[in-house]
């Protein structure tokens, strides 16, 4: 039996912001333990690599992807078909630490962006790009008086599984938002609650908002106090109106 699956691996660019974010057990860097062993996927299995490798880059800010782009063309030999996943470090509320990035500076990006896009490069500066022009065109239906919130609870594709056995939609949920367990699988009751808890604090925090129809926020946004989760928005605003300026620009 053949398993249509992909496989994500986590490699964040460049060897000193990788080593600086994912660490071994004894505290060393890992970049050339994941490099190592992505090429000796790709010789051993190079259709199968090709077909179902994606790599997932973190990163703290606009500064990491300028960072990253320099040694570009070394990640590059490491890509599958698919393009890579930029995410962002998640906020610690607790020591301050929120990665938020000046609205001048990342237009600034977006400008070299362009630049690059009309040169025929494909780079990091072409990818975040392309990304922001897709969060443009990500619009709710807003055209009858109710609108269906969906989350990743109701087309579940992952499932996270921590050392203790629990499930979780994904890797960014705390432990107390789990969803069942190996020993009895999925629990629906708790579907139900976290969903239900999600959309009621999106009927608060969110009925005035003038983005509503393009917000993405998820369900990890749980975890978060109400005044936590109105800074991660106002954050999130900046991207939705930089995504908007350059759908105008393309």
């Amino acid at each position: 039996m053949q398993y249509n699956i992909g496989i994500s691996v986590s490699l964040d660019g460049c060897k000193s912001i990788h080593d600086r974010n994912r660490r071994n057990i004894a505290g060393g860097g890992t970049y050339d333990q994941v490099v190592s062993n992505l090429l000796r996927f790709k010789e051993r299995y190079p259709a199968e690599y090709k077909k179902r490798i994606q790599l997932l880059v973190t990163v703290g800010g606009i500064e990491d992807i300028m960072e990253m782009n320099k040694t570009f063309p070394e990640f590059a030999e490491l890509l599958g078909e698919k393009p890579p996943y930029i995410a962002r470090i998640y906020p610690n509320f607790k020591k301050g630490e929120l990665y938020e990035d000046d609205m001048s500076k990342m237009q600034e990006f977006m400008e070299e962006a362009v630049i690059h896009k009309q040169n025929g490069q494909y780079d990091f500066y072409t990818i975040m790009l392309d990304e922001l022009l897709k969060d443009a065109n990500k619009k709710l239906n807003v055209g009858s008086e109710k609108i269906q919130i969906r989350t990743c609870l109701d087309d579940m594709r992952h499932i996270f599984i921590d050392t203790d056995g629990r499930l979780y939609p994904c890797e960014k949920f705390d432990t107390r938002h789990y969803i069942g367990t190996l020993q009895s699988g999925i629990d629906k009751k708790l579907l139900y609650k976290w969903s239900s808890i999600f959309h009621f604090r999106r009927s608060v925090l969110c009925k005035d908002c003038e983005f509503f129809e393009y917000c993405s926020r998820c369900l990890v946004d749980l975890k978060m106090s109400y005044s936590e989760n109105k800074q991660m928005c106002e954050e999130y605003k900046k991207h939705i109106e930089l995504a908007l300026l350059y759908s105008k620009k393309k």
